[in-house]
């Protein structure tokens, strides 16, 4: 959805995740290098996708619930040799969803999935 919006906008894009055609280099590459190419859209499993020194914005849509793999998505963008003083990282919170809860948790470093699981929180 994010990509045909982007599309329909005409606003140059690039895109990591299922259903592309294209290696994480070679759209790493584009984005890097094609200055019409102003966005890279990066399925969750951005924790094993490229570093992006060359972004300033990082924009949860759908956050990770892992703390892990979330340290690992915002370290993609928060690198040493940055082009950026500063990186700005955001997180779309949907209302009367757990957006919130998981978000609570992973500052507190800790799973909403793995609490419930174990019977700590509820759903």
């Amino acid at each position: 959805r994010i990509c045909a919006e982007l599309a329909r906008l005409k606003i140059g894009h690039a895109r990591v995740g299922a259903g592309t055609k294209q290696t994480i280099a070679e759209e790493r590459r584009r984005f890097v290098e094609d200055a019409d190419c102003r966005v890279m859209v990066i399925s969750n499993r951005m924790a094993q996708g490229p570093n992006l020194q060359i972004a300033k914005y990082c924009e949860f849509y759908e956050t990770p619930i892992d703390p892990k793999t979330r340290k690992q998505a915002r370290r993609r963008v928060e690198r040493q040799h940055s082009q950026h003083d500063r990186v700005f990282l955001t997180d779309y919170v949907v209302r009367g969803t757990y957006d919130e809860r998981v978000l609570g948790f992973l500052e507190e470093g800790k799973s909403l999935f793995d609490a419930i699981i174990r019977g700590e929180a509820r759903a």
